[in-house]
């Protein structure tokens, strides 16, 4: 890669000269806070082309490839800076979504666009790694017409959005899935564009002799948090299976519970200490002994079981 292709790039990751930071922070807090703003709304309405719209606006993706770009060339001070730039910012972002979710009228079945977004999976970091080599490629290969795709493909502020409305409304486990979609898409990212940053010559060879440990410690890092992501998302996704197992088997209770009655369920939460169901019908519910009694059986020990009852109004013209 020639020196001006570099700096081409350099010039398009890195804003921390004087006079050129508080500009670009300024703009940087806009963007992701009207992205923030977007999604939050997007999401309570279960609306996926809105959350898209926040995707591309989100800002982001530049200081995750800055910091990719930083590891690469083993630049601690742009490295330290870019990531307290992140860290900071997507706080701030954070305590934005709550704030926006106490604003946000309640809903008594959480939108699928947010559920989406808080069960993360391997697969989910397959697609992050992959965004980020495509990020990092387009970047250095001048192809920036492919970074709203790559923008759309790995989210990062849906999720953190997700986490401050979930932490607002109690929901800590859905939180703590979206926290970690959140954290997978991160560090894939970094990890992957840097690869493609050494593979397409970014990094000159003076750099990599230079700073060769540095430069290799900070990439064994990289990839140390790839393997501890691996290992949070496998047993994430225990945890889903056995909860889904649950659910199955408290539904085919619920099941037998409601024969002959008007009784539609909602909803079926299994926690470790209790079960929550939610039906709606126009008359109240019949005794639930006979469901806490077999739903013990199916799930083979006690818990405490919750039901939320919508009385739902009918009329006929």
């Amino acid at each position: 890669m020639s020196r001006k292709d570099r700096q081409r790039i350099l010039d398009q990751l890195f804003f921390f000269g004087p006079g050129v930071f508080r500009p670009y922070l300024f703009r940087y807090l806009t963007l992701l806070f009207m992205s923030v703003t977007i999604a939050a709304f997007g999401l309570h309405a279960n609306a996926s082309a809105v959350v898209i719209g926040a995707m591309l606006v989100a800002p982001l993706m530049t200081s995750l490839l800055a910091t990719a770009a930083a590891i690469v060339m083993g630049w601690d001070t742009r490295l330290w800076k870019t990531l307290v730039l992140l860290g900071s910012t997507s706080l701030a972002a954070l305590v934005l979504a709550i704030v926006l979710g106490t604003l946000l009228p309640d809903r008594l079945v959480i939108p699928s666009e947010i559920l989406a977004r808080t069960s993360p999976t391997l697969i989910d970091l397959c697609i992050a790694l992959a965004a980020g080599l495509v990020g990092a490629y387009t970047l250095a290969r001048q192809e920036l017409s492919a970074l709203p795709g790559v923008a759309i493909a790995v989210a990062l502020v849906p999720p953190l959005t997700v986490v401050g409305l979930m932490l607002e409304q109690g929901q800590f486990i859905l939180a703590g899935g979206a926290l970690l979609l959140f954290g997978t898409n991160f560090v894939a990212i970094i990890v992957a564009a840097s690869g493609v940053f050494l593979v397409t010559g970014f990094t000159p060879r003076t750099v990599i002799q230079r700073s060769k440990r540095k430069i290799g410690a900070s990439l064994v890092g990289d990839l140390l948090g790839v393997a501890l992501i691996s290992v949070l998302l496998v047993w994430h996704g225990i945890q889903e299976w056995d909860e889904a197992e649950a659910i199955d088997e408290t539904a085919e209770a619920v099941q037998v519970w409601l024969e002959d009655t008007d009784l539609e369920v909602v909803q079926i939460e299994v926690e470790e200490e209790r079960v929550t169901i939610d039906v709606t019908s126009p008359l109240a519910p019949p005794s639930a002994n006979s469901l806490a009694e077999a739903v013990k059986a199916e799930l083979g020990e006690e818990r405490e079981l919750l039901i939320r009852w919508v009385q739902r109004s009918e009329q006929r013209i």
